[in-house]
């Protein structure tokens, strides 16, 4: 099998995770391609993704797994990113006779907030994030709020804003909420399209290690 990492940038931000799952496996066929498909009366393209990623927000640390084998991974990158559309494109590809659960197995998220105002609230920003934090939600009657620093796994302060880590996973903090409740503290309208997702990470042996590192000792013949 192969697992590749790709991107999702510019306009793809706004496509959703369902329709991100068919235009890969539509540009996976265009490059010529035939993945192992499903048994039973309606098959499909064995293709498993990573979680899903909210409308709006970028990244450079996506991945998906295909069940095909006999091709080189660095022509597969190739011929897929002759053929798929921009926004939606592979950075790298590795074989694995291990199946990366990573929908299962992502426990973080690192992500870059790029608005250089940030800069100028970085001591209300590191008093809240070391304090209570609460996002608001929908419950069963009404809107609920809800207190989520230990979600909250770090963050820092570059030259383009915010770094921050974020849970994921069955208690996953989403960042389109936390960037909703951070500039409801801070009175700012931040846009959900200033976000990027750099990195995703999963628990290995007590420790959180990189998709990247996970996926790469994976590989066969590395």
């Amino acid at each position: 099998m192969l697992t590749v990492k790709y991107k999702k940038t510019g306009d793809a931000v706004y496509i959703s995770h369902i329709d991100v799952q068919n235009i890969i496996n539509r540009s996976v066929r265009r490059a010529g391609y035939e993945p192992e498909v499903s048994k039973g009366f309606n098959p499909h393209t064995l293709l498993k993704m990573s979680p899903p990623l909210p409308l709006g927000i970028e990244s450079v640390a996506e991945y998906f797994t295909l069940y095909l084998d006999g091709e080189k991974p660095e022509r597969f990158v190739e011929r897929f990113n002759q053929n798929s559309p921009e926004g939606i494109k592979a950075v790298w590809a590795v074989k694995t006779d291990v199946y990366p659960n990573l929908a299962r197995e992502i426990e973080a998220s690192d992500y870059i907030i790029r608005d250089s105002r940030l800069l100028g609230y970085r001591n209300e920003i590191e008093e809240r994030l070391r304090s209570e934090f609460e996002i608001s939600g929908k419950g069963r009657q009404a809107e609920e709020k809800k207190e989520v620093s230990a979600l909250i796994l770090g963050f820092g302060f570059t030259e383009e804003g915010l770094n921050v880590k974020l849970a994921a996973g069955n208690t996953a903090l989403r960042a389109d909420r936390f960037l909703v409740a951070l500039g409801g503290y801070l009175g700012l309208d931040l846009r959900v399209m200033d976000i990027l997702r750099t990195a995703q990470y999963v628990r290995l042996g007590g420790e959180s290690v990189d998709a990247d590192i996970y996926i790469q000792n994976l590989a066969v013949n590395r």
